[in-house]
């Protein structure tokens, strides 16, 4: 396709002279050609052909100047590129032209010879331009397709729901995600399986962004629909990577810490797929739960285990009241500083312990700090998510503030619910 050039100049004599000098370009449908005697006429003509960006103007023509062309040519709002013509030794135009953004300039008496290597040289600052223009472009739908990805990932983050009011403030819980890039493969998840009982999700899609969004609305999708027809976690856990490991050519895996709750006693069932080791803050003590369970993320390959028909394992323990669980995913202890050295769970360790008896909200937020100040300088790596629950073993125990209320944090944004 040929490049289409604007000549802006009132002289008769230099259409016929450039249409001369290039007639192999113009015949080899390489150059383009169109002529007008001054700005008036240029910007009509450049707003009836949007793909015309080359533009020769001589500076002084009756009607409208190039200088003036020149100014009124941002207001297109397009790429384009401009070479000016003036009289030899004119300096002062020339400066002002440049300044008007023009890119190169040629002077009269005109020499056909640099002009031509101007012309060349000014259509490859416009290929580059309109190339970025393009990219550019671009990457601003994709900043608006993965805006209203991270708006649909938020919305799938759970939120207050009329059946945990059931349960008679047995619980209170709170929970944030805080993506690597716009969107993310953490997520937590909560859901009533019965009228004693409640199930506890975190997981943690393997890569980042796009992709491990897009397995994870998969994986989220899978528990709540299978984890309401399993007696246990293993159970659960077991049919979610039966159902996420076909058909999954990126070979894409999904550590998980699940969990279920009776709220009636306290008692917290559970399996570990592959997960970091969770937590139990209890009387200003830390227990690390989970530990020699079994450590297969969910979704993987069986060729790509050493014992294919290895089962999730199933393990217990009791919450007493007050007690809170600590859930949370390996973007907290593998975050790194600027040292390269990593959070690490003995420093998790020392502000859960800080924080014992602090309201869900203050703790999470005394981590999230504390890694922003351990990370300082150091842009995120990895996704981050930390879920907990605070145990009320009788009702009226629970802090009068907080009942009727369950609380979800999702992106750092609160939403309270009361009865």
């Amino acid at each position: 396709m040929a490049v289409k050039i604007l000549v802006v100049d009132d002289e008769p004599d230099l259409e016929l002279l450039i249409t001369q000098k290039f007639r192999k370009k113009i015949a080899n449908h390489e150059y383009e050609f169109l002529f007008t005697r001054n700005g008036v006429e240029a910007l009509k003509k450049l707003e009836e052909i949007k793909d015309l960006g080359i533009i020769l103007t001589d500076i002084n023509m009756p009607e409208m100047d190039g200088l003036t062309l020149l100014s009124r040519l941002e207001a297109l709002d397009r790429p384009y590129r401009a070479i000016v013509i003036s009289a030899y030794g004119d300096m002062s135009n020339i400066r002002s032209a440049m300044n008007k953004g023009a890119a190169d300039f040629v002077t009269k008496p005109i020499d056909f010879e640099d002009l031509e290597k101007t012309i060349e040289k000014i259509i490859l600052q416009y290929i580059h331009l309109i190339e970025s223009q393009a990219t550019k472009d671009r990457l601003l739908d994709i900043e608006k397709e993965l805006d209203i990805a991270r708006k649909i990932q938020q919305a799938m983050q759970p939120q207050t729901y009329e059946i945990f009011r059931s349960f008679d403030n047995r619980f209170e819980l709170l929970g944030t995600v805080l993506p690597a890039k716009q969107i993310g493969g953490d997520f937590f998840d909560f859901f009533q399986l019965d009228k004693d009982r409640i199930g506890l999700i975190i997981a943690d899609v393997s890569g980042k962004s796009i992709s491990a969004s897009l397995f994870m609305a998969i994986a989220k999708t899978l528990f709540r629909s299978v984890a309401r027809h399993c007696t246990t976690s293993s159970e659960a856990l077991e049919k979610v990577d039966k159902l996420l490991t076909p058909d999954n050519p990126a070979c894409m895996f999904v550590t998980a810490f699940y969990g279920i709750l009776d709220v009636s006693t306290g008692a917290l069932e559970y399996s570990n797929a592959g997960h970091t080791h969770p937590y139990i803050i209890s009387n200003n003590k830390l227990i690390k739960i989970s530990e020699g369970g079994n450590n297969i993320p969910l979704g993987l390959d069986d060729n790509l285990l050493i014992d294919p028909n290895m089962n999730f394992v199933q393990q217990s323990v009791s919450l007493s009241d007050n007690d809170c669980l600590f859930l949370y995913t390996d973007g907290v202890t593998e975050a790194m500083n600027i040292d390269k050295k990593l959070y690490s769970n003995s420093r998790l360790e020392k502000i859960l312990l800080k924080n014992t008896q602090a309201p869900l909200e203050k703790l999470i937020n005394a981590v999230t700090e504390d890694i922003k100040l351990f990370t300082k300088g150091v842009e995120q790596s990895d996704d981050i998510a930390l879920f907990c629950l605070r145990f009320y073993a009788q009702a009226e125990k629970k802090n009068p503030l907080l009942q009727n209320i369950i609380t979800t944090k999702t992106f750092g944004t609160s939403r309270h619910n009361g009865c």
